[in-house]
């Protein structure tokens, strides 16, 4: 499908049409070119040499005359067994070629088998979105500018950040507040504030930039356009105006709604969106304070700030080695702990040696203990594999709050590691994979990890299947022989002189002159059968097997560089 559309748009023929088509949208189909070889080992060299040609001429016309093509590429993640997860990337660095996992979609949030995709209720519920947004209402045709549609495209499937339709007003970069304003300070590191039916009169809660901290804001319920902003506010004003209400002075602060993160909630009822903030970043702008303005409202609100150092939530795990790994292939090893008395919200886990295709674990997040009183943030896990396209990565959840509870997902790599192929790995590349923990602050957590030896398997026959073809052939042509030696034996049909087996050339010449003349086939099986003989009886099995493996092996080895090359 992905080659196709591809091979479809550089046509000649093709050309006149350009022009009407704003959009490209492909659900599981492979566009990266070529597929780990396979095309190389089931078409001739015509045929790959062909689809070469289309890709290197769709390469070019990407950057001239489909220059403001909007490309997106959908793939169901882990459950697509069929193509995987690095097939459906684009691999044009085209600014408005957008390559997306259904596990990173907001809305979505989950993965889909290769033939369910079509038919996802949460997909096709996001898509019609998209397609709305993008459709003009007076003449029902997409909007003319590309960046206009690449904007609502990746309001609907990158980073939705408002509920609802696309914002048809723009937001104001600038934020005054003025009124009869309640204002707060929170100077707690760890807050959580409930509304459970309504908010009655707004409110601004204050919270103050310190050094080398970062602060987590977790808000459930319908977020606003200013509900997120960072403004300088004197100590002196903050000292006269606490807890109290501000109705002559304005504020000025700068909108920061845009680095907020629609994220699942086991809540269908009200959406969950977070922000992560760096405390260096804004005081550098010359920020002090972090604002989260709170609107009269008849809808039930939950917030939660956890404000921390930022190099105390941050852990370095290095996974067990290949040699690790067979010690303890049936034991789950715990790898990081969180105890029901620290109130914190947010860790960072970041998973080193995790380099080859065929590292796959199963990982569980297990509810230790939880405080059933004030315990209701159902939790997630975002998976930041650190790929040129980081709409890869993928949400695990829900982390209920029950105790007993747990979470199991798979630890796999998409796709081949930076580092070096199969058999060599580059020093001095470091790889890793981050995983953002967000979990309930009253609940104890264990996170455990275990090798999971039927996925590393089913991992090398995903992405090494080409390489088991000429190995799977040359083993079946000798067990061939085997069979029809033994069958020579048998029959003793046509005796050979033992001396002949030592000159090659006379024991075809022998074998010509014995053969019926009549019968092709039966010719050609006697041919078969003493060759076969030979081999056996000359241990040329063991010589055979050595050489075919070898030699294949390294002939794909000598594509797999060429096609890397090509690619490049």
């Amino acid at each position: 499908g992905g080659v196709l559309i591809q091979t479809l748009l550089t046509k000649r023929y093709f050309g006149p049409y350009l022009d009407k088509i704003a959009l490209v949208l492909s659900l599981a189909t492979p566009h990266s070119y070529p597929d780990k070889l396979i095309k190389a080992i089931i078409y001739d060299w015509k045929s790959f040499d062909y689809h070469r040609q289309n890709h290197i001429q769709f390469q070019l016309a990407r950057a001239n005359q489909l220059d403001s093509l909007n490309m997106v590429s959908i793939g169901g993640s882990f459950n697509d067994h069929i193509i995987r997860p690095d097939l459906i990337e684009l691999n044009t660095n085209h600014y408005f070629d957008r390559s997306i996992s259904t596990t990173a979609i907001p809305d979505v949030w989950i993965s889909t088998d290769h033939l369910c995709i079509v038919w996802c209720n949460q997909l096709v519920i996001k898509l019609n979105q998209m397609f709305f947004d993008l459709t003009e209402p007076e003449s029902l045709v997409f909007k003319q500018s590309s960046d206009e549609r690449q904007k609502i495209i990746d309001f609907h499937l990158v980073n939705k950040y408002l509920a609802g339709e696309y914002p048809r007003y723009l937001i104001p970069t600038r934020i005054n507040f003025s009124g009869p304003i309640e204002w707060k300070e929170l100077e707690e590191r760890f807050t959580r504030i409930h509304f459970p039916k309504q908010v009655i009169r707004q409110i601004n809660y204050l919270i103050r930039l310190n050094p080398k901290e970062s602060i987590v804001v977790c808000i459930e319920g319908r977020l606003q356009f200013d509900m997120i902003t960072a403004c300088s506010i004197h100590q002196s004003s903050i000292d006269h105006y606490n807890n109290k209400e501000w109705y002559d002075d304005q504020i000025y602060s700068t909108n920061l709604i845009n680095q907020m993160r629609s994220v699942p909630n086991s809540n269908v009822k009200l959406e969950q969106n977070i922000g992560y903030f760096s405390a260096d970043e804004l005081l550098n702008s010359n920020y002090t304070h972090l604002i989260i303005h709170l609107r009269s409202s008849q809808s039930p609100y939950t917030i939660i700030v956890d404000r921390f150092t930022t190099i105390l939530r941050h852990r370095t795990i290095n996974l067990p080695n290949f040699f690790e790994t067979l010690f303890g292939l049936f034991e789950s090893k715990l790898i990081f702990s969180k105890l029901i008395s620290q109130q914190q919200l947010f860790f960072r886990l970041s998973l080193y040696n995790f380099d080859f295709i065929w590292n796959s674990f199963w990982a569980t997040i297990l509810t230790t203990s939880c405080y059933h009183s004030n315990s209701s943030f159902s939790g997630f896990l975002y998976i930041d594999y650190h790929q040129n396209q980081a709409k890869m990565n993928e949400f695990q959840w829900p982390l209920k709050p029950i105790k007993g509870n747990k979470l199991e997902f798979k630890l796999t790599r998409h796709k081949t590691s930076k580092r070096g192929n199969f058999f060599h790995k580059d020093q001095t590349v470091d790889e890793k994979i981050d995983l953002m923990l967000f979990l309930e602050p009253n609940c104890g957590f264990d996170f455990l990890i275990k090798f999971s030896l039927i996925n590393a398997i089913s991992q090398l026959l995903r992405h090494y299947f080409s390489l088991l073809i000429p190995m799977i052939s040359s083993t079946l042509i000798l067990l061939l022989c085997i069979q029809f030696s033994n069958v020579c034996y048998k029959k003793n049909t046509i005796p050979i002189e033992s001396r002949r087996y030592r000159n090659r050339f006379k024991i075809y010449h022998h074998l010509d002159e014995t053969c019926p003349e009549s019968d092709h086939l039966q010719s050609r099986s006697i041919v078969f059968l003493k060759a076969s003989d030979i081999m056996i009886n000359h241990h040329y099995f063991l010589f055979c097997a050595i050489i075919i493996i070898s030699m294949a092996m390294f002939s794909l080895w000598i594509i797999q560089q060429y096609v890397c090359l090509l690619i490049i």
